[in-house]
């Protein structure tokens, strides 16, 4: 799993000062009576949290960050995790329940929840949160039910959360694009009335606070959400919009965190394994030691900031996918951590807007292990975005989870890439796999 720091994103809205959808002193003093928070747990759909799935070779959870939960979890470095769920994806730890609704929350559902009802879940799971947060019923819209039938649902979710006396933050649900399956006017006009209802509700039922996430959607004049918003399927947010409800959510909740455990190490630093991650020397092209991948050669060069922060920049001239990504490495071929050495990888990353970068990542190889030559790619932000629905500006500090050094490898890598749809750019630096300090 992977932490990313945000900084300098542009949020939407309409609170004028970037750093919510309504008043964010205010949301505050709502959650004046909250404690320290640890562990959030989330509650919802795949709309909620769209973890990936398990790398059991090099010890990692690959986590997608276009689902709010884990958006807010990678913001905050750490600070904030989502608290683990007893449901049927036992490898994704703090998975949601994709597909379900806040109907099947209390009633069960899907036959593969194996009989788990999700609201029982929820309740237990809560033991171990310092806050619930609540984003559900996107699922409930057929055109059929009432609104207020819907409405009632997730309010139910609600009450049941309420009553575990942990604070509970409630959100309402999205408007869909045209290009969603099946959807249509009177869906659309569902969701308005559903959100109107919650709106309403949420003093009268215990909640502590409420979150209109609909405002931060842009609509086509027809009133469904535009097609920047959700570019791949119409319903799932892109890194575009996760990013900013995770945002959202930490402009409201970072006053009451704790310190990340972990630092990237210092210049100089004996704890650095592979060369280099201050992109150190050559004042054009590649910094000494870092290389290219071989793919289609990228162009390389280096910038410096008003105030001499140097960094590395990878550039494209058209489009990347999966198939032609474009990256810089830095490796070692000797001096390799004993087996079973715990490292981390790390970069930080400044993703521009207005350029054709659809997506960031940082990948590790160990090659020689059982793995040879399988590439992971534990850190990503990106998922989907198009140049028509550009990725919000923002400099992220990556950092891994520990994973151990595998047996009888050769050489040991990091990379730092990108994937675009057009000509563009990221810049990076402190760039690299150190020694695990804890």
């Amino acid at each position: 799993m992977s932490f990313l720091q945000g900084k300098g994103f542009v949020h939407g809205g309409v609170s004028g000062d970037g750093t919510g959808i309504d008043d964010p002193a205010a949301f505050r003093d709502k959650l004046g009576v909250l404690g320290r928070v640890t562990k959030f747990l989330a509650v919802g759909d795949s709309i909620t949290d769209r973890s990936s799935g398990y790398a059991a070779d090099y010890n990692y959870l690959s986590l997608d960050p276009s689902g709010w939960a884990t958006a807010l979890r990678l913001i905050s470095a750490g600070r904030m995790i989502p608290v683990p769920r007893d449901n049927a994806f036992a490898s994704d730890l703090e998975h949601a329940y994709s597909g379900i609704s806040a109907a099947a929350y209390l009633t069960g559902g899907p036959g593969w929840l194996n009989g788990v009802v999700p609201i029982n879940d929820a309740v237990a799971a809560a033991d171990d949160a310092d806050v619930i947060i609540v984003h559900i019923g996107t699922n409930d819209i057929d055109g059929v039910a009432s609104a207020a039938t819907i409405a009632a649902s997730v309010i139910a979710v609600w009450d049941a959360l309420v009553a575990t006396g942990k604070p509970v933050i409630g959100t309402d649900i999205l408007q869909r694009a045209s290009t969603a399956a099946g959807w249509n006017s009177a869906k659309r006009d569902q969701v308005n009335a559903i959100n109107e209802i919650l709106q309403e509700s949420w003093e009268a039922h215990g909640l502590m606070s409420y979150r209109p996430w609909n405002d931060f959607v842009v609509l086509d004049s027809s009133g469904y959400a535009a097609a920047t918003e959700f570019p791949n399927d119409g319903l799932h947010p892109t890194m575009r919009l996760g990013l900013q409800f995770g945002a959202d959510l930490w402009d409201a909740l970072k006053a009451y965190a704790f310190a990340s455990s972990w630092r990237i190490p210092p210049r100089g630093s004996s704890l650095w394994v592979t060369p280099n991650p201050y992109v150190d020397g050559n004042v054009s092209g590649f910094a000494t030691s870092w290389l290219n991948n071989g793919v289609a050669a990228p162009l390389a060069s280096k910038t410096t900031d008003a105030d001499g922060t140097v960094w590395q920049r990878l550039e494209t001239t058209g489009a990347e996918n999966t198939s032609g990504i474009r990256a810089f490495y830095a490796r070692i071929t000797s001096g390799i951590p004993l087996a079973g050495t715990r490292v981390r990888a790390a970069a930080r990353i400044r993703i521009p807007t207005g350029t054709g970068i659809t997506g960031a990542f940082v990948a590790v190889q160990q090659v020689g292990s059982p793995e040879t030559s399988d590439w992971l790619w534990p850190i990503t932000a990106g998922g989907g975005t198009t140049t028509a629905s550009p990725l919000k500006a923002a400099e992220l500090v990556c950092v891994s989870e520990p994973f151990e050094v595998d047996a009888s490898v050769t050489q040991l890598w990091i990379a730092v890439g990108i994937q675009s749809s057009a000509a563009g750019y990221v810049d990076f630096r402190q760039a690299g796999i150190f020694f695990d300090p804890e």
